[in-house]
């Protein structure tokens, strides 16, 4: 039961991988089931499983799910591990990602912090991974101010490592959320220039981040005035998330629903609509009924 335990991890692991969410926690919960009918003592395995699992709930949104399979995750790694170790670090960062899913900022902040910390210590040697970590406190920040800093941080971090495909991928998403920021500063010149340049670092093959950036950058240019950039880089967005999202994802709302403010401003009214509602649909699937985000 345990080398078969083991088959069904490594198999979700590829699902999720390849953003097969669905697929890969189907696999993750009958590796816990046999985990727990052969009464394994491998507490950190149990601890990866309920993490890995903890993580694709939260990419599909279900978040009190997420929750549970987190707490879970970062109880047991508490218990396993005497030092700081980096799946200690990883379990609190993604707990933070999804308390902040959940308006949950004071803790998240708190999380993520932590998180860093320990991965300060244990990640030394890997400096493109303790970016993300920066990149996470800047995200829980509750000042702009201080989430830029943090990005830049991050970034300049980056800048000092060769190239590599962990690196520029970190790269990719780093530039992402600092050009957010400077969007929400109406600072839109500088947003576009740092989205383009996240847009160039995309892994050709990374659908999702480059859906990701193309919604971002679309909605930059159309705060700035550009209707035409705008709707050239969402009708991209859009395309490509409904072939790499499941139909209920928000980022495919997100998407969707960037790209119908532009049409709205476009005067191209009854598209507008259509996938606003549309928008608003996804949405309601897999976010909590008092979520802002609605």
């Amino acid at each position: 039961m345990v080398t078969k335990a083991s088959c069904l991890y490594n198999l979700a692991l590829t699902y999720q991988e390849w953003g097969k969410y669905d697929e890969a926690i189907e696999k993750y919960k009958e590796s816990l089931d046999l985990t727990s009918q052969s009464n394994d003592e491998n507490q950190v395995g149990k601890s990866n499983t309920l993490m890995n699992l903890g993580y694709c709930y939260m990419e599909i949104r279900k978040l009190k799910e997420s929750l549970c399979s987190l707490k879970k995750a970062v109880k047991i790694s508490r218990s396993c591990y005497l030092s700081p170790h980096p799946s200690l670090a990883l379990a609190i960062r993604y707990l933070s990602y999804t308390k902040l899913l959940l308006d949950r900022k004071d803790e998240a902040w708190k999380l993520a912090r932590e998180a860093l910390d320990i991965a300060s210590v244990s990640l030394k040697s890997s400096p493109a991974q303790l970016a993300l970590y920066m990149n996470c406190v800047a995200r829980c920040c509750s000042l702009r101010e201080d989430s830029i800093v943090w990005y830049q941080k991050s970034h300049k971090l980056l800048q000092q490592l060769p190239s590599s495909p962990i690196r520029d991928d970190v790269l990719a998403t780093t530039l992402n959320s600092l050009a957010l920021e400077y969007q929400r500063e109406g600072k839109y010149a500088e947003a576009i220039k740092t989205f383009e340049e996240s847009k160039r670092r995309c892994n050709d093959g990374n659908l999702v981040r480059r859906a990701t950036v193309l919604t971002n950058i679309g909605g930059c240019y159309r705060e700035s005035g550009n209707l035409e950039k705008s709707l050239s880089e969402l009708e991209e967005a859009v395309t490509i998330s409904r072939s790499c999202y499941s139909s209920s994802h928000p980022s495919l709302a997100a998407a969707i629903l960037q790209l119908s403010y532009t049409y709205h401003l476009l005067d191209r009214n009854v598209e507008a609509r259509k996938l606003a509602r549309e928008a608003l649909d996804i949405a309601n699937v897999p976010l909590p009924s008092s979520h802002s985000q609605l």
